[in-house]
């Protein structure tokens, strides 16, 4: 095996606009990481809201395997969801962003270890 390691963006990447995977990609990766490769699944969202794929992708229960979320300020082991790495902004950090951000109008995500908030939500931040 050429490589070890690979990863993914998960939203327009992986995953199709609907949030489904194909079954040719599921396959690819089953097939990758039973030859002994590392499939890491990288997204912004939560990895509560990974949970699902990794479920359908073989890796929610599987030893060494592991995702980065929160935008890369999360790493987590899969298997039982053992936190490894996280990088948090500082409050005082995320406290000036928002206030500038508060003069656009866009909507604002902030997340944190199990939670996101929502300041101006859009239609797609609507539960489906």
């Amino acid at each position: 095996m050429t490589y070890r390691l690979m990863t993914s963006d998960l939203d327009e990447t992986l995953l199709r606009a609907d949030g489904s995977v194909s079954e040719e990609n599921v396959r690819a990766i089953k097939t990758f990481v039973a030859a002994g490769g590392y499939f890491v699944p990288n997204t912004g969202r939560s990895f509560d809201s990974v949970v699902p794929l990794l479920r359908k992708l073989g890796l929610a229960t599987m030893s060494n395997q592991y995702t980065i979320t929160n935008n890369g300020a999360v790493i987590t082991q899969n298997v039982d969801r053992q936190l490894l790495m996280t990088r948090g902004m500082p409050y005082e950090e995320v406290a000036g962003v928002f206030s500038v951000m508060q003069q656009f109008d866009v909507a604002i995500h902030i997340y944190t270890l199990d939670q996101l908030y929502i300041y101006r939500p859009r239609s797609d931040d609507q539960p489906t």
